[in-house]
């Protein structure tokens, strides 16, 4: 009972080669977990950070930093989900957000990126129209009514964002 298991013929070659072997798993993996689950999954990832506050923000409250720095200071460490959905974020807080997913789409490595980056921009305009009534966009009301639309049919949105897109709907060609 005391003795160690052997490893017979296992050079340091050979057991490379072993760890090699499953190393090519991955891209089989990921078909069988499925795109949506794996947009899910990086909604779910997106959602929980927070909204980085860097050199372009600060060249976004350039002109007006002491007023934008009392409207951003509730939100600071908040995730993007949490202002999304929360009534109180600011209109310009959202503008940034629609902006930052606009252009983390447009660097996405792959669809799954740029349908969450797609998500979270759109979620952006719906809770700025939901809420606030503003429009942070230049799709026209027919435009986002349908793109809404679309989005209450994701089923790996969290309920809450397609909550938001059905009110969203209904203000969306007001």
């Amino acid at each position: 009972m005391d003795k160690k298991p052997e490893l017979p013929d296992l050079s340091p070659e050979k057991l490379a080669r072993l760890w090699a072997i499953g190393s090519d798993i991955q891209p089989e993996a990921e078909q069988v977990i499925g795109l949506d689950d794996r947009k899910a999954e990086l909604l779910r990832d997106r959602l929980a950070r927070n909204l980085p506050l860097d050199k372009r923000t600060r060249g976004f409250l350039s002109e007006t930093l002491d007023l934008l720095c009392r409207k951003f200071q509730p939100f600071v460490g908040n995730s993007l989900g949490a202002m999304i959905m929360d009534p109180q974020t600011s209109v310009e807080v959202l503008t940034y957000i629609k902006d930052f997913a606009k252009e983390s789409g447009s660097t996405a490595r792959d669809k799954a990126e740029r349908d969450v980056a797609l998500a979270v921009y759109f979620a952006a305009i719906a809770s700025a129209l939901v809420c606030h009534g503003a429009r942070i966009s230049q799709h026209s009301g027919s435009r986002l009514r349908k793109a809404f639309e679309a989005w209450v049919e994701r089923s790996w949105l969290p309920s809450d964002m397609r909550e938001l897109f059905k009110k969203a709907m209904t203000q969306a060609e007001l």
